[in-house]
This record gives structure tokens, sequence and C-alpha cells, in this order.
């Protein structure tokens, strides 16, 4: 049965609005983890990696989960783990450079104490994806619940979706993070779509990436959508997908 216009309405700004119902800075128990290393990711990001115990380790068990970073008395953030489940006790991570937290990591040194809180989130329900079309929708370090789930199904082609679409947006070609993966899920088949904010001409490339969406026409039938970035991006499309007759059911926050 089709929704009405104010039935979409509600199931956007349900979208638009999720977050964690817990803040960053609500009490949580946080172990301390040794920062192992940092690195640059693309213009825009710092990369981290943080070794976890085996503990930790365990209960990450869905992609798109994340956690609470301390650094001494720093106000704790949330960051999504970028690491797959099951891929071992380094975590990595995904940060806006010029942020505070930015700033803050890429100073430190390798070996400081990092405090983590375990995960949280309901992430992606990539274990009901298998056989199934699948379309990512991602913008700025929401990369990072993506890169979490391709790198599961790589880790675990058993379960891989039937076709699998990842639409990505930043500001410049520059700010693309992860682009050796890009090119390696490339290679086992995924659709890879850049949309660049600075792009003018639509004849060269896209600007959004409900832009890309339109040029791929994917089948929407029985697809699996996961959202992941800005709120004004998840407003976009869960509105643009909806009013194509796709389920909310069909729809997927990490939070």
């Amino acid at each position: 049965m089709a929704l009405t216009n104010e039935e979409i309405g509600e199931q956007v700004e349900r979208i638009g609005a999720a977050a964690p119902f817990h803040g960053a800075s609500t009490e949580r128990a946080r172990q301390p983890f040794a920062l192992e290393r940092t690195w640059r990711e693309g213009a825009r990001y710092v990369g981290l990696r943080i070794r976890v115990d085996d503990v930790y380790a365990a209960a990450y068990q869905r992609p798109g989960q994340y956690t609470t970073l301390q650094v001494g008395e720093q106000a704790a953030r949330f960051f999504a783990i970028a690491s797959a489940p099951g891929a071992g006790t380094g975590w990595e991570f995904l940060v806006d450079a010029e942020s505070e937290a930015g700033l803050l990591f890429d100073a430190l040194a390798d070996k400081t104490p990092i405090a983590v809180s375990m995960p949280e989130g309901r992430g992606f329900p990539v274990e009901q994806a298998v056989a199934r079309p699948v379309l990512l929708f991602t913008t700025g370090s929401g990369v990072a619940t993506m890169r979490a789930c391709l790198d599961y199904w790589e880790r675990n082609p058993q379960l891989r979706p039937s076709a699998a679409a990842l639409y990505y947006g930043e500001a410049s070609g520059a700010d693309f993070a992860f682009c050796e993966d890009l090119e390696r899920w490339r290679a086992w088949g995924v659709r890879v779509f850049l949309a660049q904010g600075q792009c003018e001409d639509p004849t060269t490339g896209y600007r959004y990436v409900q832009q890309a969406f339109e040029a791929d026409r994917p089948l929407l039938e029985d697809a699996f959508v996961f959202l992941s970035g800005a709120s004004v991006m998840l407003r976009a499309v869960a509105e643009k997908l909806l009013l194509l007759g796709v389920s909310p059911q069909q729809l997927f926050t990490n939070v």
C-alpha cells in the first residue's frame, strides 16, 4: 500500500533525526587502550587505529556500530568503527582533520592511551542482506560505516548481497577517504559512484548522491538501503526512495 504524503514526511523526519539515545557525554564504562597509529586519509580526514582487547572485539557485532573515544579530560565523542566485525582487535576510525577531535588525534604520539567505551547502536543488518541487492548512501565521515559493511562482505563472501552499490559524496575530489578500498570493492563487483559537491557540470560527474542513484537506476524491489551521513542527505534520499515506492522497512540507519 502506497504511503500518504504525511506518512512519507513522518518517515523522512524519523530517518533524518536518527541519533544515539544517550549523548556522548553520558557516563559510560571506558577502558584505556593504546593508539597504534594515525595517518592522513585523503585531504580531509585523519585515520586512527586503536588496539582494543578480545572482550571489546567480541562485543562488536554489526558494521555501523559506534563507540565513544576520550583523551584525558577532553570531552568524549562518538565515532563509528571503520573496520569490520571479526577483523581482529585493531579498531580503525575516520575523523575530520579540521575538527577539534581531528586536531587532537593528529597530534598524539603512538601508544597514547585513549579511553574507549563498548560498541553501541543497532548497526546495519548485513546478515539479512544475503543474496539481496543493497544500496549504500553516505556522505563525509559516514563512509566509515560503509567501509565496515563492505569489508565485512569482503571477508565473508558467502554472506554477500546479490548486488551492491555505494553512493558516496564529498565536497571535492581530494576529500574522498579509503581510495584504495574503493578500488578493491570495485574489483569484487561493487558499483561505486562518487559525488562531489563542487561539481558544476553534470556531464562530468555528480554533485549529489541522489544524482548518482538516478544515473545508476538500480532495481529497488527487495533492496536493502543503508544510510549514513549528513542529515540533509538522509532526508533527501529517504524522501526520494519512499516516493518511488520503497518500503520504510527497507531503509536502515545504524543508530
